[in-house]
């Protein structure tokens, strides 16, 4: 697919799209495109997530109504047919008592009179079957009876209790349970099942008794053969009623399902961002944002959870007729997705993606307007599919309601979660806290949903136009704010138009009908319930639920996009609040370069952009440099008085070098620095070389270019990329200037016009895992403003010369680490940059590959300027025209590697070999032969000696070596003229010489470095032990010989090493005749390449800036 959308794209693109928004908007889209696409697994799970849910919800909601059958009050009854009364119930044929529980069927009262236990026998004697004597009990009051079935629960199925109003009156009360009981699948009616069949038995002999007390009564004349004759045989007829449906059933279960079932992409891309972007990290993926065992995982249990929520809640709300859940699960479903843009955006913040697209010229309103059409799409896909899977297993829900309604629904819904995502992605730095955010964020919802379902608040009508109830508005627009609650009362009134069978739904044209407030019955117009819904106590309708997420869509995004811009990005760096205000903003353009660089004048005549004092001086070549700098500035504002501080020259600078025609420099810093008082950098870069910046960890390599890319604002000074500023000036910065090909990057839009000239390869590998190196270098090509014809073809010669042909269609994410560095290393060359800033390239390359990338980078210094970090020195001293050395954020050598080592290093080495007989080795000779030689060995040694008065700092039986100090290196090529011509008589067969290694020059001024930083922040002194228990030692910082306090006359060797970070550590003390040795061999094998035992570290934590 990746090659077949890029040739797609060229074609297309050449025609079509116009201008740098539309290019970039057509490749981050693709790019969003392709990650989903490769992530084809998550894809599909999310997008089928509906029809998965849905069906869950049909099996629930079938077993719901099978269940539900068996209730009374779910059974419509459209026909009151009569029954007849059953006797009275045993008491073990109660649901809860059973045949495993000791009962009796009735109690009565009062047990003391005549009549009343004349009537119970006859209730018990004419019952079916009879009533046995041990099942009923009688009490002498009907306090006794309560207290009996108090203590004795489920002990009796009720109680009959007898009253006299008057000396013949005789009434009597029923006394039943009226829960009703539920077991296995069997409902038990309690009126039915007791009540009713004892009132009947009751009344039945009740009357038997009066008419055998009365004989000749009216009643007894009626029955003809009295109490005997009583025919008595009453039938009970319900009142015709419909199923009970205070919400609909099935729109409660397959609400709560689409919840869940749209929810289910939310939570997927929310376990996905616990991964991160995987880009870089050199995992192969096989899905774009997880892993299919965290979604196996974590994934499963939340739905698992999620549905017994709903289900669970369901059966105990239906109990009582409730709404709590409905619609849910629709809320779930659609949230799915609402944490798929959150965990995508937070992930490449976080991975340092979006920042490396910014290097290469992105707008930030391609980048928004491309996520916002992406996930546009996936929603609409979602909500469409949501709604084709309700209708394909024929839920009326979906069937009446009409298509466009519900489609409208879900989709705006979708869309205003989307925006709500991009806020708070701004705010949330780690993909881990975008999971608990996101979990918050659905809990939150799904309690907003409960107070609307069960109190209908605040869209209830009464309340809403309460002239005394002012909170009803108040928590109206409150609601109104968030985007789950238009959707709750849009599935809130879907669900009432589909409550019965014969309810009709909602039609499209209704969208602004249905609902209103009309509490007067004589406003009511009347309508037919089976043709059309109706609500007149009912406030926002569909229309206005629709305009709510509309506004809330364009409203977030906007807010999202200003919170992307007023707080800390991924760096630490922000826009003012006002930046909304200012011209350069919406109309960004060059600032004026002389205008630009005379705030660097300024700042000078203020003292706002010196250094600290330091106690030791500037290096002369770095002064040097200043100078040049300083006088380039005064030529390009024209002012040469104004150019140094306090208006004079300085004694480092030349006549020639203000008054020379100032060299083709692509890259100009005037007084860059990034922290407030720290040392600033007046430095020019030539077009066509390469400068090398070295430094330990946190020396500020990686500030430094991250203030010339725009990464960082300055502190203070300004850069120049051929001529254009590059500080934008809704960016804080206090001041200087730099020059990048004339343009000034501290002037209005100064970035946005170099960024297209620059390249950039980060310290660490930024890239995609689910794109192929092909596609990484097309969307670059493309977000750097290439033309559609040129992409393609640069990209494949890009991948030739980095050897990652034969990996052009393999994704990054299965690259090796030096694979990535080559990919990283391409896309800075990709678009022909005038400027290229390479951070450590050929790191975690192997030698083979560093040597191509050594020569791509050696080829490719023709006609721009390469800015170059490393920590090999071999590869500085191999590529780098001039060197920088930085420590403690200060420019503290420069000059190339020649000169670097003629100034710094220790001075001369050389390598004396010696002739053996016959050439052999030495451990060949024989016992005379080597006498020989080291007799030769002493001649030379006696030689040097008395030439340049040094002894050998190492040797072997055939080899000497000795160092040659820089105050020694005038007698030293007369003394090799003697060597050369004395060479057979003393037996010399070869002789080496070569200067100090860059390694021991950067050390050496690492360690200058460390020993100013130290007596500036008074910690000069280290305490250490001494090796022969002699106490603890006080060794000033960097000092190698010390006495020992007592006065003694013991002295010490003390042996300095330097850490990753240049600071100072004692590897070693010992005595002072032990290290005689020891010492000379240190300084042939520099201390860096040692593993010290590190005995005590100076650290001193003020550096004023660090690698980032």
């Amino acid at each position: 697919m990746g090659s077949s959308w890029l040739d797609v794209l060229d074609v297309w693109g050449e025609r079509v799209l116009r201008g740098r928004f539309a290019q970039q908007f057509a490749a981050l889209f693709y790019k969003n495109v392709l990650v989903a696409w490769r992530s084809r697994r998550t894809t599909a799970i999310r997008l089928l997530a509906p029809f998965l849910f849905l069906l869950l919800a049909l099996v629930v909601a079938l077993a719901l109504n099978a269940n539900n059958a068996l209730q009374e009050r779910f059974v419509a009854t459209p026909i009151a047919a009569p029954e007849a009364i059953a006797s009275i119930p045993s008491c073990h044929e109660d649901l809860h008592i059973g045949f495993s529980k000791p009962c009796i069927d009735f109690v009565y009262s009062p047990n003391n009179d005549t009549t009343v236990n004349r009537i119970v026998q006859a209730i018990m004697a004419t019952n079916e079957p009879p009533i046995p004597a041990d099942k009923v009990l009688g009490f002498t009051s009907r306090r006794a009876a309560e207290e009996h079935l108090g203590a004795h629960p489920d002990g009796a199925l009720g109680a009959l209790h007898f009253s006299r109003s008057g000396e013949r009156a005789l009434s009597y009360i029923v006394q039943a349970n009226t829960t009703v009981k539920y077991f296995k699948g069997s409902f038990q009616d309690p009126t039915l099942f007791f009540a009713m069949p004892m009132v009947n038995a009751a009344a039945r002999e009740l009357t038997r008794h009066h008419l055998a007390a009365n004989p000749n009564s009216k009643a007894g004349a009626a029955s003809g053969a009295g109490a005997a004759g009583l025919v008595w045989a009453p039938r009970l007829a319900k009142f015709p009623h419909p199923s009970l449906q205070s919400s609909s059933l099935l729109g409660q279960v397959l609400s709560s399902f689409i919840f869940a079932s749209l929810m289910f992409g939310f939570v997927t891309q929310l376990v996905g961002s616990m991964r991160g972007v995987a880009a870089g990290a050199g995992e192969p993926r096989e899905s774009g944002m997880l892993s299919w065992g965290w979604l196996g995982q974590v994934l499963s249990s939340f739905i698992f959870a999620s549905l017994m929520f709903g289900f669970v809640t369901q059966l105990v709300k239906l109990t009582r007729g409730g709404q709590l859940v409905v619609g849910s699960f629709i809320f779930a479903s659609l949230m799915f997705g609402f944490v798929t843009q959150m965990s995508n955006l937070v992930s490449e913040k976080q991975a340092g993606l979006r920042l490396a697209l910014r290097n290469m010229g992105m707008l930030d309103s391609a980048y928004w307007a491309s996520w916002m059409a992406f996930d546009a799409v996936i929603t609409l896909l979602t909500a469409l599919l949501l709604v084709l899977f309700g209708m394909a297993l024929q839920f009326g829900y979906f069937i009446k309601n009409d298509f466009g309604l519900l489609l409208m629904l879900f989709w705006l819904f979708g869309l205003a979660m989307t925006s709500y995502s991009y806020v708070l992605s701004v705010m949330v730095k780690k993909s881990q806290a975008a999971v608990y955010l996101g979990f918050a964020v659905f809990i939150v919802g799904w309690v907003f949903q409960t107070v609307i379902f069960v109190a209908r608040l605040p869209y209830r009508a009464d309340t809403y136009y309460s002239e005394t109830n002012v909170w009803g508005r108040v928590f109206f627009w409150v609601f109104a704010l968030f985007p789950w609650n238009p959707l709750t009362k849009g599935i809130l009134d879907f669900n009432e138009a589909t409550l019965a069978a014969t309810d009709p739904g909602l039609r499209w044209h209704q969208q602004y009908s249905y609902c209103s407030y009309r509490p007067n019955p004589a406003d009511q117009p009347e309508y037919d319930p089976r043709e059309e819904f109706r609500s007149y106590d009912c406030v926002f309708p569909l229309w206005q639920a629709y305009l709510t997420l509309t506004l809330q869509w364009a409203g977030y995004w906007a807010l999202a996009v200003y919170l992307n811009n007023v707080l800390p990005n991924e760096v630490g760096t922000r826009r003012p609040w006002w930046y909304l205000l200012s011209r350069s903003y919406w109309r960004p353009r060059p600032a004026d370069q002389v205008a630009a660089l005379r705030r660097v004048v300024q700042e000078e005549a203020a003292g706002t952009a010196m250094p600290p004092p330091c106690s030791t001086p500037v290096d002369d070549d770095v002064a040097a440099e200043q100078d040049r700098m300083r006088a380039l500035l005064a030529q390009r504002i024209g002012d040469e008085a104004s150019a140094l501080p306090g208006g004079g020259s300085s004694h480092h600078s030349t006549s020639s070098s203000s008054a020379a025609a100032p060299p083709a420099y692509a890259a100009e810093l005037y007084g860059l620095r990034k922290v407030f008082k720290a040392p600033s950098v007046w430095l020019g870069i030539p077009e066509g070389q390469l400068f090398c910046l070295l430094g330990p960890n946190g020396a500020g390599k990686t500030t430094t270019i991250d203030c010339l890319t725009g990464v960082l604002p300055f502190s203070g000074g300004d850069a120049l990329i051929y001529g254009t500023s590059i500080i934008v000036c809704v960016l804080p910065f206090s001041g200087g200037d730099a020059l990048i090909y004339g343009t000034s990057i501290s002037g209005e839009g100064g970035l946005d016009a170099v960024r297209p000239l620059m390249g950039v390869c980060p310290q660490f590998d930024v890239l995609w895992g689910e794109l192929t190196g092909r596609e990484h270098l097309a969307i670059a090509g493309h977000i750097k403003g290439l033309r559609f014809s040129t992409v393609h073809r640069e990209a494949e010669e890009l991948l030739g010369r980095v050897k990652l042909g034969h990996a052009a269609a393999v994704r990054s994410g299965s690259y090796s680490g030096g694979m990535k560095r080559r990919l990283s290393v391409a896309l800075a060359l990709l678009g022909d940059p005038k400027i290229v800033y390479l951070d450590e390239p050929t790191t975690g390359m192997d030698p083979i590959s560093r040597r191509y990338v050594w020569d791509i980078i050696q080829a490719a210094k023709p006609g721009r300027a390469i800015v170059l970090t490393t920590h090999s020195m071999e590869e500085a001293d191999i590529l780098g025209d001039r060197i920088g050395i930085m420590a403690r954020g200060r420019l503290q050598a420069l000059g190339s590697s020649i000169r670097l080592k003629q100034r710094f290093g220790s001075g001369y080495q050389l390598t004396v070999h010696i002739a053996t007989p016959r050439n052999m080795s030495y451990s060949s000779l024989a016992a005379a032969e080597q006498q020989s030689v080291a007799a030769r060995m002493a001649r030379v040694k006696a030689f040097f000696r008395s030439g340049l008065g040094v002894e050998p700092l190492d040797e072997g039986r055939s080899l000497l070596q000795y160092l040659v100090t820089r105050e020694a290196e005038g007698a030293l090529v007369g003394f090799l003229q003697q060597l050369e011509a004395q060479a057979g008589q003393l037996g010399v067969c070869d002789v080496q010489c070569s200067l100090a290694s860059l390694e021991e020059v950067f050390l050496t001024i690492a360690k200058r470095a460390e020993l100013e930083a130290a007596a500036q922040a008074g910690n000069s002194l280290v305490p250490v032990e001494a090796p022969d228990g002699g106490g603890e030692l006080l060794v000033p910082l960097g000092e190698e010989e010390v006495m020992h306090p007592s006065g003694d006359g013991r002295s010490y060797r003390v042996q300095w090493a330097q850490d990753d970070a240049g600071r100072l550590v004692v590897l070693d003390v010992t005595l002072a005749q032990q290290q005689q040795q020891q010492q000379q061999q240190q300084v042939l094998r520099p201390q860096a390449q040692q593993q010290p035992r590190l005995i005590h570290s100076n650290s001193l934590d003020s550096a004023p800036v660090g690698d980032t």
